[in-house]
């Protein structure tokens, strides 16, 4: 895998650590590190997303538009569970069930780009930044 598919696995690695750092810190009812953990993963997991689609999700398209379009669609329905569990967190009523859900969602999401989109990103990237053949 190139440079480009190599970071985003990356990216999913360090956000499954900020969420098994969240589920471990309802896990010990410690709200107050939660909130800035929480804080966080959002940031990180928006920012990752609408690099994904700003960026490799139309190139994808031409490739593939019922898998692009699945991928857009799981980032809505995470983005949803995103919002619902933040302000379970906010309003100190979260469950480790909640966590657990939505770790689950988001590592079946993430399996999906790891074996889909993120090889096809590292092709792309890899011709982008071949040099051309021919020669003037």
């Amino acid at each position: 895998m190139t440079m480009l598919g190599g970071r985003l696995i990356q990216e999913h690695q360090a956000l499954d650590s900020l969420f098994e750092e969240i589920a471990n810190r309802v896990h010990c009812g410690d709200t107050a590190a939660l909130d800035e953990s929480w804080t966080a993963l959002e940031a990180r997991l928006l920012a990752h997303f609408d690099y994904e689609e700003s960026h490799l999700l139309p190139r994808f398209e031409s490739i593939d538009p019922a898998e692009a379009l699945r991928i857009r669609e799981e980032h809505k329905l995470v983005r949803r569970a995103l919002q619902e569990t933040g302000v379970a967190i906010e309003l100190h009523t979260v469950r480790e069930q909640n966590v657990e859900e939505f770790l689950t969602l988001l590592r079946a999401h993430a399996a999906r780009e790891e074996k889909l989109l993120y090889p096809w990103s590292s092709t792309a990237d890899a011709a982008m930044r071949a040099p051309s053949t021919v020669e003037r």
